[in-house]
């Protein structure tokens, strides 16, 4: 079973010139895809990021878009006359630390949030999800389930579509529709209960929404069926790749030629190829050489990105696949071809940018000179959701000089740090 709402996308448009007040659009627009799902007329995206940041003065804690704010500007703007009948509505399940359960609690948390959000799509409205531990707002514009035994009835939920507003194209590109720079994701549904909807950190999220999974839906009265909410049988060649997984404490990671394989198998066995706009982007690319990343906030933990190319820099489509056992984990797909992703340079092309160059560290730390001598450049690109990218189809290169760290994504832009320490970004 797949269900799927026409939702247009909107990358949200950031104000990074002051770095003593950033400015994150990703709550607004969010708000400009739901409205625009359901014919509402609305303000442009800075307007309605200053509605939000408005209406939610009430959430502690240090929110870019505050939950409150983005469900009140939905809940005002949707139900002006002519429009949509309903109500949106912050839906929040205690995870771990409230109920002292650990891991089971969290993920409790997670499928009871997850339901919300199939019963929203199945109103034929676009739920919006806070994921990444309360960093960042997205939309949830389609699921899928698989049948756990064939004849049976029973359903499990394989994935969901999304459109993460967080940009993928080059950042000093000129295009003028913001929807050309992103694309349009699926994510297989254990990537989503591991990486996605996760409680926000406890430290951070204040009195309301510490160690809670978040999602804005829709109130219905309607009762449905409750579906089993659990990761489906893995399919034969799955189950395959993992018995030949690397047993812990083997460095062994999958090779290049093998992720691409896998990259293929994943886009056929959740179906890809039969939609769109995967089946347009398979049919007008191929699969280029693989980019390996390190995941900084978790331990021993490796992804590929697939890319399928029309140009040398950039790609229509990409897979991202578990690099120690081959999982597929979640596609993205822009088919203008705006998912900028170049070819993974050299040591010497990566110490060519960086060399005598100077860069302002944090907290008056004053300047970093990076010297040649002092350089070390680390063999794989990384990745964590942060500030500086809430897409892991946008890694970073690692500079290390003596104590400290830069960071170049794949874009060109360079970082002295990596800001995790954010809401609603």
């Amino acid at each position: 079973m797949r269900e799927s709402l026409d939702v247009p996308y909107v990358t949200q448009i950031d104000d990074t010139s002051n770095p003593h007040h950033l400015i994150k659009r990703c709550g607004a627009a969010c708000a400009e895809m739901v409205l625009g799902s359901i014919g509402a007329e609305h303000p442009d995206q800075i307007e309605l990021y200053d509605q939000i940041r408005t209406a939610g003065v009430g959430d502690t804690g240090s929110w870019y878009s505050p939950p409150r704010g983005l469900t009140a500007v939905l809940q005002t703007v949707s139900t002006r006359p002519g429009t949509f009948r309903g109500s949106f509505s912050i839906k929040k399940e205690p995870g771990e630390l409230v109920r002292g359960r650990g891991r089971a609690a969290e993920a409790e948390a997670e499928r009871v949030i997850s339901r919300q959000i199939i019963t929203t799509i199945q109103e034929r409205r676009a739920p919006v999800a806070l994921v990444y531990d309360g960093g960042h707002w997205l939309v949830v514009r389609g699921y899928q389930t698989v049948e756990r035994v064939t004849g049976s009835g029973s359903e499990v939920i394989s994935g969901f579509d999304v459109n993460n507003p967080s940009p993928l194209a080059y950042p000093h590109d000129t295009t003028p529709n913001p929807c050309d720079k992103g694309g349009i994701g699926h994510i297989c549904y254990p990537r989503w209960q591991d990486r996605y909807l996760t409680p926000v950190f406890s430290f951070r999220g204040g009195r309301d929404y510490s160690n809670r999974c978040v999602a804005i839906c829709v109130d219905t009265t309607v009762v449905r069926p409750r579906m089993a909410l659990t990761a489906p049988e893995l399919p034969a060649e799955e189950k395959q790749a993992a018995a030949q997984a690397p047993l812990s404490g083997n460095a062994q990671l999958i090779n290049p030629a093998d992720a691409i394989g896998r990259a293929e198998a994943g886009i056929k066995d959740y179906e890809l190829y039969a939609r769109e706009p995967w089946r347009t982007a398979l049919q007008s690319a191929q699969p280029g050489n693989p980019l390996l990343v390190q995941e900084l906030d978790r331990l021993d933990s490796y992804y590929y990105i697939v890319p399928w190319r029309t140009q040398p820099d950039n790609a229509v489509m990409a897979v991202t696949v578990n690099a120690k056992n081959g999982a597929y984990q979640e596609s993205v797909c822009c088919l203008n071809g705006n998912i900028y992703l170049p070819p993974q340079l050299t040591a010497k092309q990566l110490a060519q940018l960086v060399i005598g160059k100077k860069f302002l560290l944090p907290g008056q730390q004053g300047e970093l000179v990076v010297r040649e001598e002092a350089l070390s450049i680390y063999p794989l690109l990384v990745w964590r959701p942060c500030l500086e990218s809430f897409s892991p189809f946008r890694p970073f290169y690692l500079f290390i000089v003596g104590a400290h760290r830069l960071y170049l994504r794949v874009d060109g832009d360079i970082f002295t740090s990596l800001n995790s320490n954010v809401l609603g970004a």
